[in-house]
């Protein structure tokens, strides 16, 4: 049995999957609270399926990007039951989680609010990732996409955001799915994969994939005299 874990975005959100199937999920949309929230979904989601974090092999976590402070929570939460508990963790990033149940589609961009007219993005064909994760404008990631002549899948709160300048971009390329948010279902059912193809690692190499460093650090940087930039 795997636990997932998902708080990369205002969705905090936990899900068992046992011999690949999905046990449960639990999730709850209401802002980055999730250092108040998470452990408590946590005890609910195993009191409700009748089982312990002792039956655990695994944990999966989703690792970003998004949310910074969100993304701290769940690894933190992830790399401390990984060493108590003794067993593998398994990093997945968020955008991978995304599109996990949109592999029909042959082109799919899950798109993660970044702030500032920026989103969190990557391309996938046919469930692949063919292009990088990255954090880069609407405008020109669209402009960038557009230039494929191929129909694009959009996802995500991101999508959700932009759907009508996706659409005035792209047109008839663009077909934007409505309502998708991350879930910690698709992350746990990633890690079950993963964790079966003797993926899980130790808690000390979980790292988070930021993509970009965090605007309060850049400010202060800026504010300091620092030379510093964004990547």
């Amino acid at each position: 049995m795997i636990l997932g874990i998902e708080t990369a975005t205002a969705v905090c959100s936990v899900a068992l999957v046992k011999g690949g199937k999905l046990l449960g999920c639990l999730s709850l949309d209401e802002g980055l609270v999730h250092s108040d929230k998470l452990i408590p979904l946590i005890d609910q989601l195993l009191t409700e399926n009748r089982t312990s974090v002792r039956e655990m092999e695994g944990i999966a976590v989703s690792i970003g990007p998004g949310s910074f402070t969100g993304i701290r929570v769940g690894v933190m939460t992830a790399k401390a039951m990984s060493q108590g508990l003794r067993i593998p963790v398994i990093g997945v990033p968020t955008l991978d989680g995304l599109v996990y149940h949109a592999e029909a589609d042959r082109f799919v961009s899950p798109m993660l609010d970044a702030l500032r007219e920026e989103v969190y993005t990557a391309l996938y064909e046919k469930g692949d990732r063919i292009r990088n994760y990255k954090v880069v404008s609407v405008r020109h990631w669209l402009e960038e996409l557009h230039a494929l002549n191929h129909e694009v899948a959009f996802l995500g709160e991101g999508a959700d955001m932009h759907k009508d300048f996706i659409m005035k971009i792209m047109g008839s390329k663009a077909r934007i799915k409505e309502g998708v948010k991350t879930s910690a279902s698709s992350i746990a059912l990633i890690g079950w994969e993963k964790l079966h193809k003797g993926e899980g690692r130790g808690h000390h190499t979980l790292l988070p994939l930021y993509v970009r460093r965090a605007w309060a650090e850049v400010k202060r940087e800026a504010q300091s005299g620092g030379t510093g930039s964004q990547d």
